[in-house]
């Protein structure tokens, strides 16, 4: 029974035995089940703190705003009908968000380029 160990590259261990190999692989970067418990416990909880949630609220509401606004312009420039404020309301919800996002990508990028 012949035993060659490859820990250097893949800490793999294969055992060749009459020309079958019987191999047990554990990555360096897994461990074993109690350290991957052991790294769970220590991870800190991600704590998103009122005074964030209202910014992000405000930020939301104002891209509504903006949505609304567009939608009030576009009622006078066409002469529509003022129930299409209500009408429309899911377009207005859906631009909203894409304002929210697309805010969300612009505050992202120059967080970043500030560090």
């Amino acid at each position: 029974m012949k035993r060659t160990c490859l820990q250097r590259i893949t800490n793999t261990c294969e055992t060749k035995f009459s020309g079958a190999k019987i191999g047990h692989v554990i990555p360096k970067a897994i461990g074993t089940i109690q350290q991957l418990k052991t790294n769970y416990l220590r991870m800190k909880p991600i704590i998103i703190t009122p005074k964030r949630i209202r910014k992000e609220l405000f930020i939301w509401l104002g891209a509504l705003l903006i949505a609304v606004l567009l939608n009030i312009y576009s009622i006078l420039k066409y002469k529509t009908s003022w129930t299409e404020l209500g009408s429309q309301l899911g377009y207005v919800i859906a631009i909203s968000i894409v304002l929210y996002l697309l805010a969300a990508l612009i505050r992202g990028i120059v967080h970043f380029v500030k560090r």
